[in-house]
């Protein structure tokens, strides 16, 4: 009884413990601090100090690690080569050979930008590349539960880590195929108020720990809210993504044009699944006999969103009613018998037209199982992750939600 009555009280404490609004990323692009490489600590980490501190920085300038020594002892004094080396050694000339920016866009809960000037730092920083001639390659990342832009947020770090292997992949590509020689990588951390609660930030996505059932409670909060924020055409993460777009010459598939990946996990996958839908349904009411356009950059891609079944359910009845197939109506049965069902094939034709064989992928959302506390690393069977498959579904019961 004493740890039921204890565990309550801790629940109700940190429910009262809001975790404090503020502008995690304050430091524009004019401060001399800003004006240089971000160093690191060991493992990725920033520093923490209040004052003086350029990870507060919300235009960040990063650069990769440096080649290591080949210790093959076939080749005991080999002298590895930099990316700008091994491109010049293959006839090409990287842009930025080992660089990055990484720029910060937070969101409050109300809709309005924490920072006046995030956003137009970052569009003023893709359009200066621009009319530089240099080719732009973004990626925006939309973070989910339990995180935002604060110090040393995981999500964060997670992000540095996938922007430095985009960067060697965009080498990769120069070295051997001549493209992306003339490109600028620029990450986006479009930051909300997902971490509802004081808990600290180092345990967010860290092994199980009490933190994990004190915030419980807050996930349905989170989940409306990142459904605000992508509710209409000019809702908050609207601006920011359109903002992006705007200052790009996008043309999907090809290697010469500027090119933007968007990723949202868990509820900022939800928060992109809301946004998307509209745009998605906007573009297929417009479908008139072609393959579809990309609704938004050139791929937006959901990992284990958070996200009602509906707003993809929604896509595809609208694709149906589009070329008026009946709920019946099936590709795989249009052969019975082995006969062709050759009215049916003749009103699949439009829903072919919109997806040719050649059409690329502009809008996806991935699934993986078991990504908690390394559940994975257990010897059981793992259907899904314990977020998405019974956290989420238990804060809609809850709350009185009902699936229809």
């Amino acid at each position: 009884m004493l740890r039921i009555v204890l565990g309550l009280a801790a629940i109700s404490l940190m429910v009262g413990c809001t975790n404090k609004i503020e502008v995690h990323r304050s430091l524009g692009p004019d401060q001399a601090i800003c004006q240089s490489l971000l160093q690191l600590n060991k493992g990725n980490t920033e520093p923490v100090r209040k004052d003086n501190n350029p990870a507060r920085c919300f235009l960040q300038s990063h650069a990769l690690p440096g080649p290591e020594q080949d210790l093959s002892p076939d080749i005991p004094d080999a002298v590895p080569m930099t990316w700008a080396q091994t491109a010049v050694s293959n006839g090409q000339k990287l842009y930025q050979s080992d660089a990055f920016t990484l720029a910060f866009v937070e969101i409050a809960d109300s809709g309005r930008f924490q920072h006046p000037q995030q956003l137009s730092a970052l569009t003023s920083h893709l359009h200066t590349l621009h009319q530089a001639k240099v080719q732009n390659y973004v990626i925006a990342f939309v973070h989910g539960w339990r995180h935002d832009a604060s110090l040393r947020d995981d999500d964060v770090r997670k992000f540095r880590i996938l922007l430095g292997y985009a960067r060697a992949a965009l080498n990769t590509r120069c070295v051997d195929q001549g493209n992306y020689c003339n490109v600028a990588l620029t990450g986006v951390f479009v930051a909300w108020r997902g971490r509802s609660l004081a808990e600290p930030v180092v345990v967010a996505d860290g092994k199980l720990n009490p933190f994990n059932l004190l915030v419980a409670p807050t996930l349905w909060n989170r989940k409306t809210q990142s459904d605000r924020l992508a509710e209409g055409e000019n809702s908050p993460l609207a601006q920011v993504l359109d903002g992006i777009e705007q200052q790009l010459v996008l043309a999907q598939g090809n290697p010469q044009k500027d090119k933007f990946l968007i990723f949202g996990h868990s509820l900022g996958g939800n928060m992109l699944a809301s946004l998307m839908e509209q745009r998605s349904l906007r573009a297929i009411n417009a479908l008139n006999g072609r393959a579809m356009a990309p609704p938004l950059g050139d791929l937006v891609v959901l990992l284990n969103p958070a996200a009602e079944a509906a707003k993809w359910t929604s896509l595809q009845q609208a694709m149906r009613n589009k070329v008026q197939l009946t709920r019946d109506d099936n590709f795989l049965t249009s052969i019975i018998d082995g006969e062709l069902d050759k009215d049916l094939w003749r009103r699949l034709k439009p829903w072919r037209e919109m997806f040719p064989m050649t059409q690329r992928p502009v809008y996806i959302s991935i699934t993986a199982t078991a990504n908690w506390h390394g559940f994975e690393r257990q010897d059981r069977e793992i259907d899904y992750d314990s977020a998405t498959g019974v956290l989420f579904p238990l804060s809609r019961w809850l709350a009185g939600a009902r699936t229809p």
